[in-house]
Formats: C-alpha cells, structure tokens, sequence
C-alpha cells in the first residue's frame, strides 16, 4: 500500500503549479518570463512627456521629405561652376567697357538724340502759357476777332503738321490741348451762334509748338564743318496774326563739328555761341514783315538761312575766341 502512495503523492505539487499558473493575468505571465528589463524600459518610456514624443515624430517626418542630401563633392563641383560662370560674366562686361572706350561715334549723332529728348520732355512737361491783354474789351467784335485769330492759328498748325509730316521736327505742347480745341470749332461749324462754343473756343489756351532744326553751316570762309541743332519754342497769343506777333524763345542750342570724334560717353559743349539776344529780335522783324498772314514758316526758314552770321563766338580750350 506504501509504494502506491508515494508514487501517486508526488504528482499533486505538479497540479498545484499548472493550476496557479492559470490564474496568472497575461501581464504577470509576461513579467516572470521577460524578467526585470522589459519592466523598466516600460516605466523609464511613460516618464518622457507626451509633446517630447510628438515633437520628436515631426521631426522624423520633415528630415524622411527633405530627400537625400548632397555629397560634398557634388557641392564643391557647383561652387566651382558658380565661380567660372561669375567670372566669365566678369570678363564679358570688361571687354564690353574696353570696346565702348574704344569706340568712337560722330558728335553730331549725339546732339541729335540729345535734342530729341530735350523736345520730348519740353513737350510733355512745358505750362500753359500766358499773354497779358493790354486792355480787356469783350465786344462783340473783339470776340469775333479773337474767334477768328484762333481759326487761322488751327489752319498754321496744320499746315505745319503737314510740312514736317513723319519727322519729330514740329512737337505741339501738351498744354496747348490741341485736340480739344479742333472739337470746339467742330462744333462751331455746326453752329455759329453757339455761345458757350465761342466762349470756349476764345478762352482755350494758347497754342504753343517746338520746332527742331539741323542747319549746316554755309559759310564758305571756315575751316570747320559746323552744324547747329537748336529747338525753337512758338508761342502764339490771342490775337495772332491780326494784332499781334508770336513769341520766339531758343530753347535749346547745340553746335558741333559733323568731322569729329568723340567716345560714347563723352558729355557734349557746344563748339561755338550765339547772340540769342540779336539773333530774337532780327527773327521777330522778319515776322512782323509778314504780319497780318501767317509768319511762322516764314520765320524759321529765315532762322536756317542766318544762324551763323548771328555774331558767332567759337569755343577754345573752353574759352570763347
């Protein structure tokens, strides 16, 4: 009877064990398998704050989209090729300065563009110019006769317009607001005894215009090869041309040798002066020898045929000789 209870005592402590063991949660099953270390990497991960582990992901993400990185040797070769394309753009602007300094060009094209600016401007910028009547009358006739001077300045204009026609010789001021006036008398002539249109029409703004001139010398005694570029500036008043004489002002006066050279960049002098003064007053008599007919065609051809014997003063080693 002994033996069978010995060999049957032994196999309960081997039921007791399986049977605790099912009694086991999975987290203590797991804690005596795993051991202490597993433990303590869970405890030390639950102590790192939540925006730590958030930030830390972020980061993950925008470093995996920046794509891979450039070696060092792809870097330096592109600082190489920056460098020589820097330096070739660096040799092509100094041979481009050596041959502007090398270059030469004709003065006279330079006061050509340098005029046309200056008339460009002038005609974009120049005021309303004013006339001071040396008595007001607002009789009928004095309407009409104003009426009527601004007919035959609208007619000059045009026949101006039309000789200097596809050139920028005859520059008409902004100020002078052609246009609007040409619809006014568009309107008188529809109706003569519009008196608004009259009033309008007398009380527009003068006309003022610029005339540009190349006048080569013609004088036969000289050694030089002169040219003048001047701008003429026109004003006309009211009255023009029954009862009064245009305004001449010399805007603008250049003269240059069409023989010489000169760099690009070189700031232009005049070669040579003139008596403005002499010059105004013998253009204003020839006007007024014209005068009650339109003059100022008249005027400045007389301009291009006596320019140079308006006392010229040549410059010298920039002196006056």
């Amino acid at each position: 009877l002994q033996p069978l209870i010995n060999s049957v005592t032994p196999s309960t402590p081997t039921m007791a064990a399986r049977k605790s063991c099912t009694h086991l949660t999975w987290a203590e099953a797991k804690g005596k398998v795993g051991g202490s270390t597993s433990s303590k990497s869970k405890a030390i991960s639950k102590k790192v704050p939540h925006h730590q582990i958030l930030a830390q992901k972020i980061i993950s993400k925008q470093e995996g989209e920046q794509g891979p990185t450039i070696s060092r040797a792809k870097l330096r070769r592109s600082q190489r090729e920056d460098e020589k394309a820097a330096s070739i753009k660096a040799a092509a602007r100094e041979a481009e300065k050596e041959e502007r300094r090398n270059r030469k060009v004709k003065p006279h094209e330079l006061a050509q563009d340098r005029m046309l600016e200056i008339v460009k401007n002038l005609q974009a910028t120049s005021s309303v110019v004013i006339f001071e009547e040396e008595e007001s009358n607002n009789s009928k006739e004095s309407i009409m006769e104003i009426k009527e001077c601004k007919e035959m300045q609208l007619d000059e204009v045009m026949a101006l317009e039309a000789i200097y026609a596809d050139t920028n010789d005859f520059l008409v001021s902004d100020s002078s607001r052609l246009e609007d006036l040409r619809e006014i008398r568009e309107i008188l002539f529809a109706d003569d005894d519009d008196q608004n249109s009259i009033e309008s029409f007398i009380q527009h703004p003068p006309i003022s215009f610029y005339i540009q001139f190349r006048i080569d010398d013609y004088r036969e005694d000289t050694e030089t090869s002169l040219v003048a570029y001047i701008i003429l500036s026109v004003s006309l008043p009211p009255r023009y041309p029954m009862g009064a004489t245009p305004r001449f002002e010399l805007s603008d006066i250049m003269i240059v040798d069409k023989t010489d050279l000169c760099s690009p960049d070189k700031t232009l002098e005049t070669l040579a002066f003139l008596d403005q003064e002499k010059l105004l007053d013998d253009l204003r008599k020839q006007a007024e020898m014209v005068l009650p007919d339109p003059c100022v065609y008249e005027a400045a051809t007389w301009l291009t045929e006596n320019v140079f014997d308006a006392a010229l003063q040549m410059r010298t080693h920039g002196s006056l000789a």
